[in-house]
C-alpha cells in the first residue's frame, strides 16, 4: 500500500498538481471502486503497510507455491532413491575382487560389478533394451565400461573416509584403463609431468607406477628370452605353425656430399597364418612390481659375434694400366 501511495503522489507531481497529497483511506476507496476483485491484507506487524492483491494473482501465486513444494518433495524423494542406489553400488564395489596386473588387461566379472556397469549403461542409453545399430551398442558398452573403471579406481575405503589426518586422497584400487592409458602416453610422449598431471584427474596411474610396471614386463621378457636361447619371440607367435619371414633393406640418405653419415639397415618381418583354434601365449608377469629399473641390464644383452673388418685392397697405380 505504501508503494501505491508513493506512485500516486508521483503521478500528481507529473501532472502539476499543487500541493500533492494522498491519504491512504481515499486511495483505498478509489482502488476498490476501480479495480474489481481487489483485496487488502493486513500485515502481521503494526508498523508495516497493508498488502494489496488481486484474486486471480493470489490464486496463481498459491498454485505456483504448491507446485514448487511438490517439485521439492519429488526431488527429495529422488535424492533418497539415488542415495540408496549409491549405497548399493558402493557395497558391491567393496565386495568385488581387486584387479592386479599379470600381463593382460582383461577384467573378470568378479573384479568389476555388473551393478555399476549396468547403472552407467542405463544412464547413457536410458531404459531402452536395444539400440538401433550395432555400432551404437559397441560405443555405449565402451563408454559404460570406461565410467565404471574410473569409478572403481576413485573408490575410497571406509578407513580413508573416516581418516581426518590425511589431506591427500590415495587410490587404493587400480584398473586396467588407467594403467593402459598411462603406458600409452608414456611410450608416445615420455613426459613425466603430463602423466602425473593426468593422474591428478584420475585418468592414469602415477609415473612411478609406470616405471615399476615397465621393469616388471622387462623382467618377464628376459626370462622368456633365456628359455629360447636369448631370442625374443613375440607373444602373438603361435608355436607349431609355419613361420614366414620377409627381409628387405632400408637405405636412408644414400647420397651425401662427403659420402659420410649414410644409413643402410635391414628390416625383417615375421608373420603366420591365423586359425580360429590358435592359442597365443601371454607374457607371464610374476611377483610384485617393486623395482623402477633393471638391477642388472647386462642380462638382456645377447652375445655378439665378432665381425672382422675387411682390409681394403689398394688399386694399382695409373701407370700400371699404361703398360
Amino acid at each position: 500500500m505504501a508503494s501505491l501511495q508513493t506512485a500516486y503522489i508521483s503521478i500528481q507531481i507529473a501532472n502539476d498538481v499543487q500541493e500533492p497529497n494522498c491519504d491512504r483511506r481515499p486511495l483505498r476507496y478509489m482502488i476498490e471502486s476501480t479495480i474489481p476483485y481487489v483485496e487488502f491484507h493486513k500485515a502481521k506487524r503494526v508498523n508495516e503497510p497493508d498488502r494489496v492483491s488481486i484474486k486471480a494473482s493470489r490464486d496463481a501465486a498459491i498454485s505456483l507455491a504448491d507446485d514448487v513444494q511438490k517439485d521439492a518433495n519429488a526431488r527429495h524423494e529422488d535424492m533418497k532413491i539415488l542415495y540408496k542406489a549409491a549405497a548399493v553400488l558402493r557395497n558391491a564395489t567393496k565386495k568385488a575382487d581387486r584387479w592386479n596386473f599379470s600381463g593382460s588387461f582383461t577384467v573378470k566379472d568378479n573384479q568389476m560389478t555388473k551393478e555399476l556397469y549396468s547403472f552407467f549403461r542405463w544412464v547413457l542409453e536410458g531404459p531402452n533394451t536395444s539400440l538401433s545399430t550395432a555400432q551404437k551398442y559397441v560405443q555405449v558398452n565402451r563408454h559404460a565400461t570406461s565410467l565404471a573403471q574410473s569409478t572403481v579406481s576413485s573408490w575410497l575405503s571406509d578407513r580413508q573416509v573416516s581418516n581426518r589426518k590425511a589431506n591427500a586422497l590415495r587410490q587404493t584400487r587400480e584398473m586396467p584403463q588407467q594403467l593402459a592409458v598411462g603406458l600409452a602416453i608414456s611410450h608416445s610422449i615420455r613426459s613425466k609431468r603430463l602423466v602425473n598431471m593426468l593422474h591428478g584427474f584420475g585418468v592414469t596411474v602415477r609415473y612411478e607406477r609406470l616405471l615399476r610396471v615397465e621393469t616388471q614386463l622387462a623382467n618377464a621378457v628376459t626370462r622368456r628370452m633365456f628359455l629360447n636361447g636369448n631370442v625374443y619371440f613375440p607373444p602373438d607367435v603361435v608355436h607349431g605353425n609355419h613361420v614366414y619371414f620377409a627381409v628387405d633393406n632400408i637405405d636412408f640418405a644414400v647420397d651425401t656430399l662427403g659420402g659420410k653419415h649414410t644409413l643402410h639397415a635391414i628390416a625383417m618381418a615375421i608373420y603366420q597364418q591365423c586359425e580360429p583354434t590358435d592359442v597365443t601365449r601371454v607374457v607371464e608377469v610374476k611377483g610384485a612390481a617393486k623395482d623402477r629399473s633393471l638391477s642388472d641390464p647386462s642380462v638382456i644383452t645377447a652375445e655378439l659375434l665378432l665381425c672382422p673388418k675387411n682390409q681394403l685392397q689398394r688399386l694399382p697405380a695409373f701407370e700400371h694400366f699404361l703398360g
